[in-house]
């Protein structure tokens, strides 16, 4: 079954074809890394299923503006609050239903969002599919946060990471290919 990267649509379940996946795998990690050369070895269905959960994963964060269309099924591509097309759509208060129907500067999904789809995929949707959890209970991963500080924390360990310290760890690359459009929540004491 063909994985659907319809640009805007309705039933879209992935940023990226396995091929970019592929492609992207390959060139940052090299085929020779024992976890690249396994997702290169897994069925279609099996990359199709780490991308689409990778996909979903993403919809969880809160990104700045809105949705370029009603009807689209993921977070991009998005209106920006600052651009003369978003401006015109409040004032008229129309807001397209339809991808197809936006006619002029239609809104794209950057690559930034495509390459933190695809390191989502690699580096915790994989992992958790992959783990042999009676053999190695303690790598069990019992949560991930993708924010300021980026951590996954397994069953009896915890492993951390912020933009703050001088070594970067790989799951930052997510946070820096997405902080611009990440939305910050702030807050402070009334």
């Amino acid at each position: 079954m063909a994985l659907d990267t319809t640009e805007g649509g309705s039933s879209t379940e992935s940023y990226v074809t396995v091929s970019e996946w592929e492609d992207y795998l390959t060139a940052a990690y090299g085929d020779s890394n024992t976890t690249v050369a396994t997702i290169l070895d897994l069925e279609e269905a099996g990359k199709e299923h780490r991308l689409k959960l990778s996909a979903l994963t993403l919809n969880t964060f809160p990104f700045r503006g809105v949705k370029a269309c009603y009807n689209q099924r993921l977070e991009f591509p998005r209106w920006w609050r600052d651009t003369d097309e978003y401006l015109y759509i409040l004032e008229d208060k129309e807001y397209f239903l339809n991808y197809s129907d936006i006619e002029e500067n239609a809104p794209t999904t950057p690559a930034e969002v495509k390459y933190a789809q695809m390191e989502i995929a690699y580096q915790v949707i994989d992992h958790m599919l992959s783990l042999d959890r009676l053999a190695f209970p303690e790598k069990e991963i019992k949560s991930f946060e993708l924010g300021g500080s980026l951590a996954i924390e397994f069953f009896g360990n915890v492993q951390h990471s912020s933009m703050s310290k001088a070594s970067i760890s790989s799951l930052d690359i997510v946070y820096v290919y997405l902080s611009k459009w990440y939305k910050r929540i702030t807050g402070g004491v009334v």
